[in-house]
């Protein structure tokens, strides 16, 4: 019988023993699958900063090319208007053309011709 109780407290042993190293092992493991769960969200929170400033450096370069096309319309409208001004002298010098003081009245037209030409366009 002596033997059978050092077979019994061997087996104890190792059950003991195997029991606390996967234990050991599972705490091991979890303490890793947290760090690594961790880092991913850390990871993703970053990811998300970096692109929210991304999109704000797009925002941002957008504005100007705004700012900068506003301008060039800004000149081209003075140009526009310089030319414009410049019409009534160069017909007057070129053609010999004289701008009315008065605007024109209306011109009466005849609503039989008035009708044919809807009619045609």
């Amino acid at each position: 019988m002596k033997r059978n109780r050092k077979k019994g407290k061997v087996i104890y042993r190792v059950k003991y023993g195997v029991t606390h190293a996967a234990y050991h092992f599972l705490s091991a493991f979890g303490l890793f699958i947290t760090i690594l769960l961790l880092t991913f969200f850390f990871i993703l929170y970053q990811w998300k900063n970096v692109k929210i400033r991304s999109h704000l450096e797009q925002i941002d370069k957008l504005r100007q090319e705004v700012l900068t096309i506003n301008s060039e319309v800004s000149r081209l409208e003075a140009v526009r208007n310089e030319l414009l001004s410049q019409i009534p002298e160069i017909a007057e010098k070129k053609f010999d053309m004289v701008t009315p003081a008065d605007t024109p009245g209306k011109l009466p037209v005849n609503r039989r011709k008035y009708a044919k030409y809807v009619q045609e366009n």
